[in-house]
């Protein structure tokens, strides 16, 4: 039987662009299944570039770091989750020209809370915040950053149950913030909450 195809050129190449597109994802697919565990990647989607990478060691997390900063890249992101005594990272890292930033990295609940005191005193915000391990014994990464937010108004809370976060994003919410940063710690009890809002009249949110 004969069937007469009524495909326009444009058309033709609609299809084509399409099976191509469906040929990149594949093959993208295929990629990240083949790459190691630990991976870097750069993207010029971000005006002035950014970097990401997952996967990573706390020693291949450092050295990264310690390359993207001398390269003029900053960390906007870090995923912390994994035992305390080997944790699983991931970041994402900018170049912008803002050198107003500090890390914490590594530390226990009662040192991250000596940091929140030296860093607010010097004029810092917490850009965001992620804990690994198992409470009470947790490790907490954080990006705190010096800008004119500070001014505007900021509010982080960390080690929460649920319920009291939910508290926490009420009684902010109501106070006119917005959430820029929540995570969650699902260790062997009862999973903890550390999150981080703005007051920067920023429209409506939800999640």
């Amino acid at each position: 039987m004969n069937t007469k195809t009524n495909l326009s050129k444009g058309s033709w190449i609609q299809l084509n662009e399409r099976r191509a597109a469906r040929t990149a994802m594949l093959l993208l697919l295929l990629l990240l299944l083949a790459v190691p565990a630990a991976v870097q990647a750069q993207t010029s989607n971000y005006p002035s570039g950014s970097r990401y990478a997952f996967g990573l060691t706390m020693s291949q997390y450092l050295s990264m770091s310690a390359t993207n900063a001398a390269q003029g890249y900053r960390p906007i992101s870090v995923d912390a989750n994994g035992p305390t005594n080997s944790p699983n990272l991931a970041a994402v890292w900018i170049n912008d020209g803002f050198t107003n930033w500090t890390v914490v990295q590594g530390v226990t609940s009662a040192e991250y809370s000596n940091q929140v005191t030296l860093l607010t005193g010097q004029g810092y915000r917490t850009l965001c915040v992620d804990a690994y391990g198992d409470y009470p014994n947790e490790r907490y990464m954080a990006v705190w950053v010096k800008d004119a937010q500070v001014a505007a108004g900021w509010a982080q809370v960390f080690g929460l149950t649920e319920a009291n976060y939910n508290t926490a994003q009420i009684n902010y919410e109501h106070a006119g913030y917005r959430p820029i940063w929540i995570s969650v710690l699902a260790s062997n009890s009862t999973p903890r909450f550390s999150g981080v809002w703005v007051k920067d009249g920023n429209g409506w949110w939800t999640w």
